[in-house]
């Protein structure tokens, strides 16, 4: 080799995709199976809490809960992030914790185990690298504004045979702690037709794809 020369490079080291853990979320190479679900969790004359769109896999299930309000003669009626997308800055500046003008929303498990979606909350405790003790809660999106606004979450693990409780809470709205019974046959069910697209940590190189046609 001249004095010069470059040496060649080194062999790139194997790169290795990390895992989202099962609690994080629905997994990225599985379609869930759809579920029915649709439960009014509380309504007054002013608003209404409902969980809706399921999606069900072998780890948790996928769900919103939706606020919706009535019209009212003031647009200064109308709802700000009920919510609380904003409670880590909120909470910094001394206010009661949580503020009661966010919708609480939980999942209670048939032995008394529990999960909430406050911000901040649901992952106290948790460990990336050690697999927690479910239920759990995380949220998955969300957003809205004026007179709709919705949620989503992630319920991980898929919860047991029986019923779950769904729980909600609202002072502001004047909505005390309220249960509603959900059935978990359908949640069963659907995670049993979630279709899975290819390994997990695998598939096709060089652009391949598959044409999938519809039977005549």
């Amino acid at each position: 080799m001249g004095f010069f020369d470059v040496p060649p490079p080194p062999e790139p080291e194997p790169h290795e995709r990390h895992r989202m853990p099962g609690w994080f979320g629905p997994p990225e190479n599985v379609l869930g199976g759809v579920a029915p679900l649709r439960v009014v969790l509380a309504r007054t004359e002013r608003v209404a809490v409902a969980a809706i769109g399921a999606s069900a896999y072998p780890q948790g299930v996928r769900f919103d809960v939706v606020v919706r309000m009535r019209p009212g003669p003031d647009a200064e009626d109308d709802l700000f992030d009920p919510f609380g997308h904003h409670l880590r800055h909120r909470r910094r500046r001394g206010e009661s914790w949580p503020p009661p003008d966010v919708l609480r929303f939980g999942v209670a498990w048939p032995d008394g185990r529990k999960a909430t979606a406050l911000a901040e909350r649901n992952w106290a405790g948790v460990n990336e690298r050690e697999e927690p003790e479910g239920p759990l809660l995380s949220r998955r999106g969300g957003g809205g504004g004026g007179l709709s606004w919705s949620m989503g979450l992630w319920l991980w693990p898929l919860p047991p045979s029986g019923t779950i409780d769904f729980v909600c809470e609202w002072p502001s709205e004047r909505i005390p702690e309220t249960r509603v019974a959900v059935p978990t046959a359908p949640l069963l069910e659907a995670a049993a037709q979630a279709e899975t697209l290819w390994p997990e940590g695998g598939g096709a190189g060089g652009g391949s794809f598959q044409v999938v046609r519809k039977s005549r």
